[in-house]
């Protein structure tokens, strides 16, 4: 897809639909957990300035204002200590990262 398509904008709106049905329907099947990994570094760099901090999540406020207390996801980067203990965890690395390890 080419530049500006909406790439983040779809993983973001997945992630936070996965989360909050994950969090709210007893039988789901999703997730809180989520792995973006990026095909190179450069990927990687600009994932990390939407991903990092959580920007995309309230740029486009994906998460209602009555839901926000309950949205509580963790962004791990690549060699960030995983948390002991979190309700949602988001890990984003990149392809090489995950080739050069033994």
């Amino acid at each position: 897809m080419a530049t500006g398509s909406g790439k983040t904008m779809a993983m973001s709106l997945c992630i936070v639909w996965s989360y909050f049905h994950k969090l709210f329907e007893p039988e789901s099947p999703l997730t809180t957990a989520f792995l973006l990994i990026a095909p190179n570094v450069i990927v990687f760099e600009r994932l990390k300035v939407d991903f990092g901090d959580g920007a995309t999540f309230r740029q486009d406020p994906l998460v209602p204002p009555e839901w926000e207390e309950d949205w509580q996801l963790t962004v791990l980067l690549q060699d960030d200590p995983a948390p002991v203990t979190t309700r949602g965890v988001l890990y984003l690395t990149n392809s090489t990262d995950c080739t050069s390890r033994p």
